[in-house]
């Protein structure tokens, strides 16, 4: 009697509209979501159209890394097809050496997807920055940029995106006059903030900026 009851409560749930569902899904890590997907066709609408890609920053610490990557690569690449666009995207733990092979083309499907929200941290096995494509500068849509393990370098066409109000970076001491540099181009845009996480309390001459002694940073126009 029991293992009907929730069958029922299951079948229950399936009926809500595919909204619904995804706003539970978008509550939760996009492994949880997939699992969820196989419930009902409902449940796998909604999942495929999912625009809030919570991929966590534990993803990696698993085998089969390959598998993995092209689980994100292939979610990416159904997302575009389908033209939705992308609220968020959160990913954390990936490696240099696998960022080099498909993190260009995953910034490209991010622009072309109008991301609202990146969160992105990748692995540095030594001190040295990862690059960050160009193309990233062009989303006009980006509201919050969360970075660790990247090197913020302006491009020479300047930058495009106008709806950035949230940018939060780790860099270490010899970043300091390119963020400075970055954060003087930012400085037309309303009610934007910015994080600095570092171990150096000094950042140039940056107006309105804060530091605390745990090297937490915020700095408003």
């Amino acid at each position: 009697m029991e293992e009907k009851c929730v069958d029922a409560a299951e079948d229950h749930i399936s009926k809500l509209p595919v909204p619904i569902l995804q706003h539970f899904l978008s509550l939760l890590l996009a492994k949880d979501a997939a699992q969820i997907s196989t419930f009902s066709k409902k449940w796998y609408t909604a999942w495929s159209s999912l625009s809030y890609l919570k991929f966590g920053d534990e993803f990696f610490y698993r085998e089969n890394i390959t598998e993995l990557l092209n689980v994100v690569d292939q979610t990416l690449a159904n997302r575009q097809k389908q033209k939705i666009s992308i609220r968020e995207f959160w990913l954390g733990g990936l490696r240099s050496c696998h960022w080099s092979s498909y993190g260009h083309n995953w910034i490209k499907t991010f622009v072309a997807c109008n991301i609202k929200e990146l969160i992105l941290t990748v692995y540095r096995p030594d001190d040295s920055f990862n690059t960050l494509p160009e193309e990233i500068f062009t989303a006009e849509g980006l509201n919050i940029l969360d970075l660790g393990g990247f090197k913020l370098e302006l491009p020479p066409d300047g930058i495009k995106f106008s709806s950035l109000r949230e940018l939060k970076t780790f860099s270490n001491i010899s970043g300091r006059a390119i963020l400075s540099s970055f954060m003087c181009k930012l400085q037309w845009f309303g009610g934007f903030k910015f994080i600095l996480l570092s171990r150096t309390s000094q950042f140039g001459n940056c107006r309105n900026f804060t530091a605390t002694e745990d090297g937490f940073a915020e700095l408003y126009y």
